[in-house]
C-alpha cells in the first residue's frame, strides 16, 4: 500500500511538471503572437498614413487635363493661401520699406527719405554713344500718391517727365538726380550719372581700344585702400578693379514678418 501511494505521488508529480511545461509554452506562443499582432497594427497604420501622404501631394501635382496647375497650399497655411492663389494683406505694403523715416531715433542723414520713396535710374545710349536718355525708375511706399512726384535733373527746375535727354555736348559732366514727393516734403538725391563720353580714352592697342584687357579682384577692399592702390594698378597693364556691388543695408536685431 505504501509502495502504491508512493507511485501515486510520483504520478502526481510528473503531471503538474507536464502540465506547467505547457502553459509556459503556451505563454511563450501567446506573447509572440502578440508582438507580431501589434507590429502588423503599427505596419499597418504607417502604410495608410503614407499612403494618405502619396495621395495628397499627388493630388497637387499637375496633371495634363485635370488640375492644370499646382495649388499653394503649404504645410502651415501661411501667405494667404487660398487655392492656387496667394492673397498677401493689405498691411504687408506698410513693411515693404525697412529704412527708419525722418523723426525716428534710428534716422540717419544718408537714408534721406528712403522710407517713403525708393529709384535708381538707367541709361540707353544712342547707336554712336554721342546721346543718352536716362530714365527714373520709382518705387514708392503705399502712403505715396505717384501722381505727386516729380524729378529734378542737373539741378534744374522741377518736371514731371522721369526721363531726361543727354548730349556729349551739354552733359559733360556726372549727372546729379533727384526724386521729390511735394505734399509730403520727400526727397531721395539718387547716384549721379556719367557718361562714356566724360571717359577718359585709352589709347593703348594691347587692349584694342579699352576693349579687351585683365580686370584684378579686389572684393571687400575699402574704397579708399583701393583709390590709393590705382596709379599701381593702371602702371601694371589692368583695365580695371572688381569690388563688392556697393548696396545700402539697415542693421536690425528685429526678426523678418512675413511679406518683408
Amino acid at each position: 500500500r505504501t509502495q502504491t501511494h508512493r507511485h501515486t505521488r510520483i504520478h502526481t508529480h510528473t503531471h503538474r511538471a507536464a502540465l506547467f511545461a505547457r502553459l509556459m509554452r503556451l505563454s511563450v506562443v501567446l506573447v509572440c503572437l502578440g508582438t507580431f499582432l501589434l507590429l502588423g497594427l503599427g505596419a499597418h497604420a504607417s502604410l495608410a498614413g503614407n499612403a494618405a501622404a502619396h495621395a495628397d501631394a499627388a493630388a497637387r501635382i499637375p496633371v495634363a487635363g485635370i488640375r492644370g496647375t499646382v495649388d499653394c497650399s503649404n504645410f502651415n497655411g501661411e501667405n494667404s493661401c487660398k487655392g492656387n492663389q496667394t492673397d498677401q494683406d493689405p498691411s504687408w505694403a506698410s513693411r515693404r520699406f525697412q529704412t527708419p523715416p525722418r523723426g525716428d531715433p534710428n534716422w540717419r542723414a544718408p537714408y534721406q527719405d528712403y522710407s517713403h520713396l525708393q529709384g535708381w535710374t538707367t541709361v540707353e545710349y544712342s547707336p554712336d554713344h554721342q546721346s543718352a536718355t536716362v530714365t527714373v525708375n520709382t518705387v514708392v511706399q503705399h502712403t505715396v500718391d505717384p501722381s505727386t512726384l516729380s524729378y529734378s535733373f542737373g539741378g534744374g527746375a522741377s518736371t514731371k517727365d522721369a526721363s531726361y535727354h543727354a548730349t556729349s555736348k551739354n552733359n559733360t559732366s556726372p549727372l546729379s538726380v533727384k526724386i521729390m514727393s511735394a505734399p509730403a516734403g520727400l526727397s531721395v538725391d539718387l547716384e549721379q550719372v556719367d557718361f562714356l563720353w566724360n571717359h577718359q580714352q585709352i589709347n593703348r592697342p594691347e587692349t584694342k581700344g579699352g576693349q579687351f584687357g585683365s580686370i584684378v579682384e579686389l572684393f571687400g577692399w575699402p574704397y579708399k585702400d583701393i583709390g590709393e592702390e590705382c596709379e599701381m594698378i593702371g602702371k601694371a597693364g589692368y583695365m580695371g578693379v572688381k569690388v563688392y556691388p556697393p548696396s545700402e543695408s539697415i542693421l536690425s536685431s528685429r526678426w523678418l514678418q512675413n511679406g518683408e
